[in-house]
C-alpha cells in the first residue's frame, strides 16, 4: 500500500502578501502612531495593486478593513500590516467593501473622507 504524504498548510493571504511586497504592488499612503505608545500605528491607509483593481485598505480603532469584500483576513491586508510591523490577527470588520476605508462610514471613498481631511488640517 502507498503511503499518502501531505503537504503542509499554507497561509494563502501571507503568501499572497509576501508575492505582493516582492513585487512593489503595496503602498503605505498614511500610518499615524500615539508617541506614548509603542511605534505599532494605530491609523493605518494603503492600497495594493491586486488582480483585480486597486483595494483600499485601512485600519482603526483595532479594526481592519479592505474594500476587497472579504470577511476573512485576506493578502491586501496582510502585506499592509507586513509594512507597517502590525499583527494581522486584528479583527475584520463585517462589510468593508460598503465603507470608506479610513472612517469605515458608508457613502464614500477615503479619498473624500471628511475626516480624514480633518485629521490632516
Amino acid at each position: 500500500m502507498a503511503e499518502t504524504v501531505t503537504a503542509p498548510a499554507v497561509n494563502k493571504p501571507r503568501a499572497y502578501a509576501l508575492k505582493a511586497l516582492r513585487e512593489g504592488r503595496v503602498c503605505v499612503v498614511h500610518a499615524r502612531s500615539v508617541p506614548s505608545r509603542d511605534a505599532v500605528p494605530h491609523e493605518v491607509l494603503g492600497r495594493v495593486v491586486g488582480h483585480n483593481g486597486v483595494y483600499s485598505v485601512g485600519y482603526r480603532s483595532g479594526t481592519w478593513s479592505c474594500s476587497c469584500g472579504t470577511e476573512q483576513p485576506c493578502g491586501h491586508r496582510t502585506a499592509v500590516a507586513l509594512v507597517v510591523g502590525h499583527p494581522v490577527s486584528a479583527p475584520v470588520e463585517a462589510s468593508p467593501s460598503a465603507s470608506c476605508a479610513w472612517c469605515r462610514e458608508p457613502g464614500h471613498h477615503e479619498d473624500d473622507c471628511p475626516e480624514r481631511a480633518e485629521d490632516a488640517a
